[in-house]
């Protein structure tokens, strides 16, 4: 009898220890995948478009350089959310205040300045663990608090994903929008993972 309990708790030693082993070999991916992602945004948030020294200036709309600004704006905060899971075995933030150290170590482009753009003015949709996120490039990381109305009559908000990406995104009122929001939710991206279908479609 006590050889077979010390068999049984050898087994459950071993078993553990498997687990354990499985658990640290998925944290350095993840680690590995976090700071190669780091790097990625730090470098797309540096370069611009090149141009030619005789090629003029771009004319842009006051509704066009609002755009541009809010998408650099919006890398600017998907890289520091970035950083921040990447020094905190890659949990997302659960506001700003937490990543104010990694907003304020990158240079906001000129044209973001100039629009009064602030971190205050998003809200962080995603938390946990980014490894837990169903779908990444489908699922809202952050979303501009307050949606605008363009020139062509669309309601527009600005949202960052949690794989990184960011985008203006616009539908022809507000309750469109907000649906549309609600399909690329962390708890919409969940669903989609269990039962294949977005909630609410047959």
């Amino acid at each position: 009898k006590a050889a077979a309990e010390r068999s049984q708790s050898e087994n459950l030693e071993l078993m553990r220890l498997r687990s354990q082993a499985a658990s640290l070999r998925k944290a350095g991916e993840e680690n590995a995948r976090l700071k190669s992602e780091v790097a990625r945004l730090a470098n797309q948030a540096r370069q611009s478009p090149p141009r030619r020294q005789d090629e003029p200036e771009p004319e842009y709309t006051p509704e066009q350089k609002l755009f541009i600004a809010k998408m650099n704006f919006s890398r600017h905060l998907a890289l520091a959310v970035m950083m921040y899971a990447d020094e905190n075995e890659g949990r997302l933030p659960t506001n700003w205040t937490a990543v104010a150290s990694f907003l304020a170590t990158n240079e906001l482009p000129a044209e973001v300045a100039a629009q009064g753009l602030r971190a205050d003015q998003f809200e962080l949709m995603s938390q946990g663990a980014l490894r837990d996120v169903a779908d990444p490039s489908r699922t809202i990381l952050a979303r501009e608090s307050e949606s605008f109305q363009g020139a062509d009559g669309r309601w527009f908000k600005t949202y960052v994903f949690v794989d990184g990406h960011s985008e203006v995104h616009g539908e022809t009122n507000r309750d469109d929008l907000a649906r549309w929001e609600q399909e690329h939710s962390a708890q919409a991206a969940a669903f989609r993972k269990r039962y294949g279908v977005v909630p609410g479609n047959p």
